[in-house]
């Protein structure tokens, strides 16, 4: 059930990147939490319960970090625009 799901999500989360909504990375971290579930709840040691539990976090936190560098950088972007647009008003 939780395989057809995350492929739904990750089918969206294209669809999503392809229309270039913001909403693709919370479909793509929320199938890595689903897959980090998977493992977690599978037969502990078994070797589809290591591999489920490792993607989910690898997508987690590569999709985590990848948000928080777009917002360093839309931050900065707003700053010089701010910036810019002060400069031009005193002039």
């Amino acid at each position: 059930m939780f395989h057809i799901f995350t492929f739904v999500l990750l089918i969206t989360a294209l669809v999503l990147f392809f229309l270039d909504n913001d909403y693709g990375f919370v479909a793509l971290f929320l199938s890595g939490i689903l897959y980090a579930y998977i493992g977690w709840s599978a037969e502990k040691g078994s070797r589809d319960s290591i591999f489920y539990f490792v993607v989910g976090m690898f997508i987690c936190s590569i999709l985590f970090a990848a948000e928080f560098v777009v917002g360093q950088i839309q931050k900065d972007t707003i700053l010089i625009y701010e910036e810019r647009t002060s400069l031009e008003k005193d002039s």
